[in-house]
Formats: structure tokens, sequence, C-alpha cells
């Protein structure tokens, strides 16, 4: 078995919650996938089924080390298909009967998290380690995973024993994680205005009787067409913009601190979503777009994963975002950063106060879906006259920098 490394970190037990009387309306979703992860855990007993999910989270479907579960659901082990034997190994919780049990996981695990993950987070030990004879931990991702001091996490071992680890430093042992993923949506097969916009841009990974499983940078670049034009004309102006017919460059960002990055996206979701949201104003109405970048951890701190005491870095993106022509978008616009992290949906709104006349301001708001766990990373506000030459203008979120250029 594994030797563990107490010195990297602390190990601290914590005493696994009873639900004496339960109630099938008491099951949230929280206890529904905590259950389910312990169900999974036990199948992984079988050296059968942790090769098979070491061998298709390496094929990276949506680009990290992640497998759909919905396309692996009825996979054939020992003669039974993989759901099946998950449920069978949940234990019933208080005075519920298993049957009953079957029944809600099933259908919870089906119809409420579609996009289910099976992820072997991108961290050494998964990849340094030899897993032969090693039983990995088990990271499932609810709204209390996070302790109340940030500084550990919740974990289980393949028995379902809980104990807490560092939320800091990834574990030198081999971790899964189980949760909605980061990377891909389901769109229901009934959702015929979304297939529209889908179907001639890019094929689904996935598709099933219920739904279509899309990677969600996908669904950002089907959904946003560039419109407009430059107002360049390489006459000499007081605005950069005016003698520059480029788009605009998002060149780098950088987190302002080592807190804030870890805020941002904790070890067990190896690498980062991040998504850049530009709001204006166009032909009076309020309109948005997005940028959606997938960026690995070591890309955004010094020393790699495991470097003594760490400190942000840029990040170089180097994507070109829109024209501003200044006759058709507001002479400001905001920009604001999101964490993307599985979910269920949420709206936030946004508002934007621009000139209408040179004696009329406007403000207006406009609605944004977006998942419930998603880490708000702040906003700042770009003006049409800011430096874009050179190295352009920095600006600052509250929790990170961006640069803008041309």
């Amino acid at each position: 078995m594994f030797a563990l490394s107490i010195g990297a970190y602390s190990i601290v037990s914590c005493e696994k919650e009873v639900v004496q009387n339960a109630s099938i309306e008491s099951l949230t979703k929280d206890v529904l996938l905590k259950s389910f992860g312990k169900g999974f855990a036990k199948t992984l007993k079988d050296k059968e089924v942790v090769d098979f999910f070491r061998k298709e989270a390496s094929k990276k479907i949506d680009g990290d080390y992640d497998v759909l579960f919905a396309s692996n659901k009825n996979i054939l082990f020992n003669e039974k298909p993989l759901l099946s034997s998950i449920i069978s190994n949940i234990e019933p919780i208080g005075n519920i009967k298993k049957s009953s049990m079957n029944d809600i996981l099933e259908s919870f695990i089906l119809d409420s998290i579609p996009t289910l993950n099976i992820s072997i987070p991108n961290i050494p030990a998964n990849h340094d380690v030899d897993w032969d004879g090693v039983d990995p931990w088990f990271v499932v991702v609810t709204s209390d995973l996070i302790s109340i001091d940030f500084e550990t996490i919740n974990v289980f071992d393949i028995d379902g024993n809980e104990f807490n680890i560092s939320s800091k430093t990834p574990p030198d042992h081999p971790v899964i994680v189980i949760g909605p993923s980061e990377r891909i949506i389901a769109i229901p097969i009934s959702d015929v205005n979304k297939k529209t916009l889908m179907e001639p841009c890019t094929d689904p990974l996935y598709e099933d009787d219920n739904y279509q499983y899309y990677e969600l940078i996908d669904l950002n670049n089907c959904s946003y067409s560039d419109t407009g034009g430059s107002n360049g004309t390489g006459t000499s102006s007081s605005c950069d913009r005016d003698n520059n017919a480029n788009r605009d460059l998002l060149s780098k960002i950088k987190f302002k601190s080592m807190s804030s990055l870890d805020a941002a996206e904790g070890w067990w979701h190896s690498d980062f979503e991040m998504q850049a949201i530009f709001v204006y104003a166009y032909n009076g109405e309020i309109a948005e777009f997005s940028k959606f970048f997938v960026i690995e951890r070591e890309h955004l701190r010094s020393g790699g994963w495991l470097g003594i005491n760490p400190d942000p870095i840029w990040c170089s993106l180097n994507t070109r975002t829109f024209l501003w022509e200044k006759d058709m978008y507001s002479e400001v616009v905001k920009v604001k950063w999101i964490e993307n992290d599985g979910g269920g949906s949420t709206t936030i709104s946004t508002s934007l106060t621009y000139e209408v006349t040179p004696n009329l301001t406007q403000t207006n708001s406009i609605s944004t879906t977006i998942t419930k766990d998603n880490t708000h990373l702040g906003d700042d506000i770009l003006n049409y006259c800011a430096k874009t030459s050179g190295d352009g203008t920095t600006y600052d979120t509250g929790m990170m920098y961006f640069r803008i250029e041309q």
C-alpha cells in the first residue's frame, strides 16, 4: 500500500454524519451525490473498473482528465451494468428502504445531473504514483465541500471512511473527483433552439435518448458572431483605437494573490475554466458575448504544481475579442470574469452606464444565466480611448488583472 507522507499536510478525522429518521424529502442533492460517490468508490475495488476509468480519463475528451458518466453508465463489469453495480453498493439512509433508495438514486443521476463527471485531476500524485495496490481517495463536489476556514476539504476512502485534507496543497495520494462537469453541457433533445444553434456548428461529444452533450467552449464559439468594424483609419487621433484597425486583443491575465487564485479554483478541480463576458451597448440595446479559456494551473503560478511559496504569474491568452466601432458600440464596455464550475443554473444581472448623447447617459441591465457554483472574479470597465498601443492597459477586477491591447 501507499506510504502516506504526514509531513506534507495533516489528516483530521471527522465524525460520519448519521441520518436517524431520514425521509425521502430529506434527500438533498448533496446527500444523494455523496451516496452515489461512496457507491462508486466501492466498485473500484475491482481493478478492471479502476483501469477502465484511468484509460478513459487519459483520452481527455474535453481537454482534461474527465469521464462523462452518461456515456459509460451501461458498460458491463462482471456482466452487470456499471450504474446497477454502483446503486447496489449504496447503503440505505436512515429508515428509507433499500428499494426506494435505488429508485431515487437512479432517477437523480440520470435526470438531475446529466453531466455527472468522474475526474482524475491533473495533480502530480495521479500521474507519478503507481496505482497498483493503492486505493484512491474520493472528493465529491458538494456545496459543503470546503470547510468554513477554507483550510480543509472532505474526502473519503474506498470503504466510505471520511476525513479532511488540505484545500491548499494537493495530496501525494491518488484522488478521484465526482461531480457535475465544468466543461460539458447537456442540451435536452427537446430544446430545439439550442440544437438549431449547435448542430450546424459542431458535433456533440455524445448523445442519448434525452440529451446532446457539447463542450462549453463550443457553445460560446457557436453563440458569438463577430459583427461591426473598427473605426481605425490610420489617421492621427488622440485615441489609439481610431488609428488601429485591429480587433482588441485580450493579451494576459494574472491573479492578484495566491489566495485569490485558490479561491477561484481548488486543486481538486485541476485546471481553470475561465470565462470573460463582455457587456456593451449596441445600437441602443445592451448585449454581451463571451470568451472561454481552459488554463493549466501551472501557467498561473510560479514553480509549477508544488513550487515552494508560489506567486501568481502572468498568463498569455493572446485572443482577439471584437472590433470596437464607436458609432455602433458604447464608449464603455464592461468585462466580467467567471471561473466556471458545474452545478445548477442561476441568473446574474449586470448594469452598464453609457453616453447616449454628449449630455445624456443611460443605464441598462442584462441578465446572464450561469451555473450556481461559478466563482465571480469581479469586473472592470474598458473605455474606448484607453491606451491600446504597446502593452495596452491593465485592468483590475479586485481578484485579478487582465490586459487589453491591439
